[in-house]
C-alpha cells in the first residue's frame, strides 16, 4: 500500500518516460493510444498496455445503461466501478493500491452512498482479525477494499461479491501454481474483486429485470 501524498491531487499529467506535460489531444481515451500506435508523442517510448486496457474497461459501465437504474443507483454504480477499476490496474502492476486513491474514494462514497456502518463495523473488524491469523495470504490493501465495500454494497451484495471473488481468484490461483509448479505466488486480488463487482451487479439488475417483465 502506497503512502498518501498530497502532491498527487496537484499534478498535471505528464509523459512516464520524459515528464513533459501531456497536450489535450494525448490524453483523449483509446483515440490518442491508437492514433500513436502506443507510443508517447514526445519520445516516442512504448506506452503501458494498462492504459489501453483501463480505457476501454472505462467505457463497460455504458453497457449497463441497459438496465433500469435509477440516479441514485447510477451514481452509486459508477463510483465503485470506475475506483475499483483502478485499483486492479495499479494491484497488477505493483500489487499495492495508492492510498490517496483510496482515501478520495472513501471520502467520496461517504458522500455520495448512504452506507450501513453497524455492519462495516462488524465485517472490518473479522476482515482485520482475518489478516492478522492469515497475514501471508492477503495484502492489507485488499482488506482496505472489502472493508470499504462492506459499507457501500447491502449486506448479500457484499457477501456474494467476496464468494466470487476468493472462487475465481482460488481456481487461478490453482491453475497457477500448477502451470508454474511453484507453491508460493503473489496474485493480486482486487482484479478479482472488480471482475466479481461485475458479475455480480449484472445478475441483480438482470434478475430485477426478468421480474419487471412479469408484472
Amino acid at each position: 500500500m502506497k503512502k498518501f501524498n498530497l502532491k498527487y491531487l496537484l499534478l498535471r499529467s505528464k509523459c512516464d518516460f520524459c515528464n513533459q506535460q501531456l497536450k489535450f489531444r494525448d490524453m483523449i481515451p483509446v483515440v490518442s493510444y491508437i492514433k500513436l500506435w502506443g507510443r508517447a508523442s514526445c519520445c516516442y517510448q512504448k506506452l503501458n498496455k494498462y492504459y489501453l486496457i483501463g480505457e476501454i474497461t472505462s467505457l463497460i459501465p455504458a453497457f449497463y445503461l441497459l438496465f433500469s437504474f435509477t440516479s441514485e443507483a447510477l451514481t452509486s454504480f459508477l463510483l465503485i466501478y470506475l475506483f475499483l477499476l483502478i485499483f486492479s490496474l495499479y494491484d497488477l502492476q505493483t500489487l499495492s493500491i495508492p492510498l490517496h486513491m483510496y482515501l478520495i474514494f472513501a471520502i467520496s462514497s461517504i458522500f455520495i452512498i448512504e452506507g450501513n456502518v453497524y455492519q462495516f463495523l462488524v465485517i472490518t473488524f473479522i476482515l482485520h482479525l482475518f489478516y492478522i491469523c492469515f497475514k501471508s495470504a492477503i495484502g492489507y490493501g485488499d482488506i482496505l477494499i472489502c472493508a470499504l465495500l462492506s459499507y457501500l454494497l447491502p449486506y448479500i451484495y457484499f457477501i456474494n461479491v467476496l464468494f466470487l471473488t476468493f472462487l475465481s481468484g482460488s481456481v487461478f490461483a490453482i491453475i497457477l501454481v500448477l502451470k508454474l509448479k511453484k507453491r508460493k505466488i503473489k496474485i493480486p486480488l482486487i482484479p478479482f474483486i472488480y471482475i466479481a463487482y461485475c458479475i455480480e451487479t449484472a445478475l441483480v439488475h438482470l434478475k430485477m429485470h426478468e421480474v419487471n417483465l412479469f408484472y
